[in-house]
């Protein structure tokens, strides 16, 4: 069975009693009909074994056949070593070449 997620440049909302989707791509918001809703609800809680009817959902690019191997691309942050509350606050004003060292990096 085709499993499916979520296209990767979309994400969505619950508010109001209505799914409330963010295009990024398109740079738009919206909405999906009704019963386009209730079936991405249902998937979503349910998953694909249960059988439910998504072609709409894959026909508007809402989902996306979900790859066999999945890459995790995002890039990984250091663990930091402390906060900056903690570093001490100099008692002297920035410098102006401080500030430009700061913009060029």
């Amino acid at each position: 069975m085709t499993s499916y997620q979520l296209r990767p440049s979309l994400s969505f909302c619950h508010a109001g009693g209505r799914l409330i989707f963010l295009d990024v791509e398109a740079d738009r918001y919206l909405t999906l009909p009704p019963a386009q809703e209730r079936a991405l609800i249902a998937y979503l809680d349910a998953g694909p074994a249960v059988g439910i009817d998504v072609s709409a959902l894959v026909a508007g690019n809402v989902l996306v056949k979900r790859p066999d191997r999945v890459v995790d691309d995002s890039p990984e942050a250091a663990v930091p070593a402390r906060s900056a509350m903690e570093i001490p606050i100099p008692d002297s004003p920035p410098r102006l070449r401080d500030a430009a060292d700061v913009m060029t990096q």
